[in-house]
């Protein structure tokens, strides 16, 4: 399963939670999760770009670890529409605890994963950064004003910074820049770049899964019935009405390039705020 926070295909059905077969193990790399959960797996490898091993890892009770893009090899894994570059994922690695996550990356970056893929930076495990007892800055957020959490999310994000505090740590609080602008007129507006034409292609002639119909239905539907949608919800559910605003991708090359330039002034802000956070003298000078 692609795109989604469920967990399941037209072979094999839908994947179930191991600790309550009424839940989803979450996704999309849900069934490496409910996998390493249920004991079948030590670790394994998950791919991520808003959540993709986050969620599951969080869902089924393991750890999961999205490094920087490109940070990890992607040879060989496919992705669901290729040749788009506004928002790629990342691959990481999924497991029962953090020293096993620690265990996979230290294994991963060798001599060998460098050789084998040149366009990954040589830059092996760094043991002593890793092993280091020195404080750490680190920044937090309890929302980005628009992805709006639950009490129990807020409660997990001081409980967590509370730990951290009294472990010795400095928490910084930060918001992440433009979020609504940065889903919306980069992300979806990016992944929708061909009109569907990528994900139709793909899906020709074989078995919708139900959980990838109404992502079918969203890239099948005609621009003009996307516009009628826009203005007929804008009043009831303003954010579903502007997600359809900008399903209907970019029309021409030169928007397209456009957008590429808005995403790297976008990634150099958010860029920015990270070494604002850890290195705030420096900064502000």
């Amino acid at each position: 399963m692609v795109v989604d926070f469920d967990c399941s295909n037209p072979i094999f059905g839908q994947t179930i939670n191991p600790h309550d077969h009424k839940r989803t193990p979450g996704g999309s790399s849900g069934g490496e999760s409910a996998l390493i959960a249920s004991g079948g797996s030590v670790f394994g490898i998950g791919s991520d770009i808003g959540g993709s091993i986050r969620v599951p890892a969080a869902f089924c009770g393991i750890c999961g670890f999205k490094p920087t893009e490109n940070r990890l090899s992607s040879k060989g894994i496919r992705v669901s529409v290729p040749g788009q570059k506004i928002a790629s994922a990342a691959v990481g690695p999924m497991a029962r605890d953090v020293d096993s996550l620690a265990l996979c990356m230290r294994a991963l970056l060798c001599e060998d994963m460098f050789q084998l893929d040149p366009s990954v930076p040589p830059i092996p495990f760094n043991d002593e950064v890793f092993s280091s007892s020195k404080p750490l800055r680190i920044g937090y957020y309890e929302s980005d004003d628009f992805w709006i959490p639950n009490a129990s999310m807020k409660r997990a994000v001081m409980e967590t910074k509370q730990l951290l505090e009294n472990a010795g740590h400095t928490l910084v609080p930060f918001k992440p820049l433009r979020t609504q602008t940065a889903l919306n007129e980069l992300v979806i507006r990016g992944i929708s770049s061909d009109d569907g034409c990528t994900l139709k292609e793909r899906l020709k002639g074989d078995i919708i899964d139900p959980t990838l119909k109404d992502l079918l239905f969203v890239n099948t539907t005609s621009k003009i019935l996307k516009k009628i949608l826009y203005f007929l919800l804008k009043p009831f559910s303003p954010r579903i009405s502007e997600t359809l605003k900008y399903l209907d991708g970019v029309k021409s090359v030169h928007e397209l390039w456009k957008l590429h330039a808005a995403r790297q002034i976008q990634n150099t802000g958010f860029k920015k705020q990270i070494k604002t956070v850890r290195f705030p003298d420096f900064c502000s000078k």
